[in-house]
């Protein structure tokens, strides 16, 4: 099964950084989800995101705000954005 490449951080630190099966997070549409294949694709985030491991593992990282970019399986994400 083909997986997303997934980089999480913030202004100090990566917060994680590995293959995962799914993303959810939220922004100003609402809900939505990122799966391998995901067209490209660029949001701001707001509340939380949500990533899936292979060992069906669910991991939230609740936010205030941040950036999400998809690109060939490659996901990143940036939070913070914004706050000085």
């Amino acid at each position: 099964m083909q997986k997303l490449d997934l980089m999480v951080r913030n202004r100090d630190d990566v917060i994680f950084e590995g293959k995962v099966d799914s993303i959810t997070s939220y922004n100003a549409k609402g809900r939505f989800d990122v799966l391998p294949s995901h067209a490209n694709f660029i949001s701001l985030l707001e509340k939380y995101l949500i990533y899936k491991t292979s060992d069906g593992k669910e991991n939230n990282i609740p936010i205030n705000n941040g950036i999400l970019k998809v690109s060939r399986n490659e996901v990143k994400v940036y939070l913070g954005v914004g706050e000085w």
